[in-house]
């Protein structure tokens, strides 16, 4: 009976995946098949009874997958009764890694009046750029954010990339107090026609009315 499973699946570092073989019906008068699944490391050349998961369907299905098993490959053995066991061709599993996702500003503390731009990247390149602040859902299709004082906080940036793989990065964005300016006279009295000196402190440049 012809048995068959597809030539390749894909999934991301630490999601899982399913493989479903197709199976030609089976004769009323034969037992139900059995099922068994096998993996390979090396191209197939030898294979190895999966354990865990282990599965006696047509369908496997595994939860989670680390980068190291990138290119691994299955195939599914089955027998009816005393019918010769039946192998299928292989799936090559492409395990592709997470978006490495940066945020970047010019400047990350802002005082009264003042604005920054977030600028993301991604690689691979993202599909899709979706945003928060403090945990809340913001608007923002792009890969900037335009910043004010009114939106301190932490910003995340969730990127989709062109595997569909999923990745957050985030950038946290405070207020820079203004500054505490002081004057100070020397002499602090004098008379008409004196002179005396001001001298501030606080500040990094000063005009003085």
């Amino acid at each position: 009976a012809n048995l068959s499973v597809p030539a390749t699946v894909a999934t991301c570092v630490g999601n899982g995946f399913s493989i479903t073989a197709t199976h030609d019906a089976v004769p009323a008068t034969n037992t139900a098949p059995i099922y068994q699944w096998q993996s390979s490391t090396d191209g197939g050349v030898t294979w190895v009874t999966l354990t865990s998961p282990s599965s006696t369907t047509r369908t496997l299905t595994v939860a989670s997958t680390t980068q190291s098993m990138n290119g691994i490959r299955y195939r599914i053995l089955s027998r009816s009764g005393s019918c010769a066991i039946a192998v299928s061709g292989s799936t090559t599993l492409t395990v592709n890694a997470l978006p490495v996702v940066r945020l970047a500003a010019p400047t990350v503390s802002l005082t009264p009046g003042r604005t920054t731009t977030i600028t993301g990247t991604s690689s691979p390149a993202a599909a899709t750029w979706t945003w928060s602040l403090n945990g809340g859902t913001i608007g923002g299709t792009s890969n900037t954010q335009t910043v004010n004082i009114d939106g301190l906080g932490n910003y995340a940036a969730t990127v989709r990339d062109v595997n569909g793989c999923v990745n957050t990065a985030m950038i946290t964005v405070t207020v820079n107090p203004l500054p505490v300016v002081t004057a100070n006279s020397s002499p602090v009295s004098v008379c008409n026609g004196d002179s005396l000196t001001l001298t501030g402190g606080g500040a990094s440049t000063y005009v003085w009315d």
